[in-house]
């Protein structure tokens, strides 16, 4: 919760700053399953920063991964893989 407080201070001190929100699983479970709940996860930041912080909603995109972009490729069910990360769009 800290991130994406830090995260929302970000979009409020900068408001050019437009950001994709994306969702990440791990490979465990079916790959239509990821996909849903990766775009899942990203869809609750993106309501927390807009219902919480007041962040515009046309600022941010919600994008779910799924499994497809693992951080520890050794171990693709590794817990690590399950998260939410943000990437500033190019204008």
């Amino acid at each position: 919760m800290a991130y994406v407080a830090a995260i929302a201070v970000a979009l409020q001190q900068d408001p050019g700053l437009k950001i994709t929100v994306e969702g990440h699983t791990d490979s465990a479970g079916t790959p239509r399953g990821n996909l849903m709940l990766s775009w899942e996860r990203a869809f609750a930041v993106f309501r927390l920063l807009v219902d919480r912080y007041g962040i515009d909603p046309a600022r941010l995109m919600p994008v779910g991964k799924g499994c497809n972009e693992p951080l520890v490729d050794t171990v693709s069910a590794h817990p690590l893989n399950r998260r939410v990360q943000f990437r500033a769009m190019l204008s």
